[in-house]
């Protein structure tokens, strides 16, 4: 259950940065909405528990 929360949590983190970036195109830092310390926590634990 852990696993599909993560990897929803990811998955609209990157559809949020991609329309952010279509919005945006002159910005070059991305505003996220998890943070970039969660997100690479979130993306390293889908690794962790898909083992």
């Amino acid at each position: 259950m852990a696993l599909e929360h993560y990897k929803k949590a990811v998955m609209i983190e990157d559809k949020y940065r991609r329309q952010f970036q279509r919005m945006y195109p002159e910005r070059d830092k991305i505003v996220s909405r998890l943070g970039e310390e969660k997100y690479r926590k979130a993306k390293q634990q889908i690794e962790n528990l898909s083992q």
